[in-house]
């Protein structure tokens, strides 16, 4: 590993933020990498943590990026995601990686581990959708554009008013649309009650 084409110390600093992000203190992360066929003390691990590669193998950072979900390339600072396709979903969107990372976690979680918890995790992302999809989100962007472009303070407040009255306008329309879906899903159902009753 090239220390020129490298910085060490950022490198060091990605392994601590991602062990961080899973929620591990140094001896979770240890017991890790124990359980993993490492046997590597505290010490080492803040030396690695410091960007003090000495006498590391290299099956250890490997291994640590698979106890802490994360790409390689991550851990190099080549990416500023943790994994490529995070990496490709916010460069293609413009999405804050912890958006994407949420939106999946939602689907994922060990929480929804139930069909009617999944159920409702899907309908989350279908609102989402729905949203984004929406003309009102449409008609918000494009004044934000024009937004980005005015140097007028009063027009830029002006353009933030009228992005928000859009968006609000957009959600408005989006929860009467699902309270329709509900009423009619609602009354299928006492339908379908009535009709096993005769």
């Amino acid at each position: 590993m090239s220390a020129e084409k490298y910085n060490l110390f950022l490198i060091g600093d990605r392994i601590r933020q991602a062990r961080i992000d899973k929620g591990y203190n140094q001896n979770d992360l240890i017991e890790e990498l124990k359980n993993k066929g490492h046997g590597i003390s505290r010490n080492t691990l803040s030396d690695l943590e410091n960007g003090n590669f000495k006498d590391v193998k290299f099956s250890v950072l490997v291994d640590i990026c698979n106890i802490c979900d994360c790409d390689f390339s991550y851990l190099l600072c080549e990416n500023e995601c943790k994994t490529r396709d995070i990496q490709s979903i916010s460069d293609y969107t413009g999405l804050h990686p912890e958006t994407i990372t949420f939106m999946h976690k939602i689907l994922n979680d060990t929480i929804c581990n139930d069909e009617n918890r999944k159920a409702i995790a899907a309908d989350l992302l279908q609102i989402y959708s729905s949203l984004i999809l929406h003309p009102g989100f449409q008609n918000a962007i494009s004044i934000i554009q024009l937004l980005s472009l005015n140097q007028d303070d009063i027009k830029r407040e002006y353009y933030k008013f009228l992005a928000n009255k859009s968006i609000q306008e957009a959600l408005t329309d989006i929860e009467k649309s699902n309270e329709i879906d509900n009423k009619s899903s609602k009354r299928q159902k006492g339908g379908n009650k009535n009709g096993n009753n005769k």
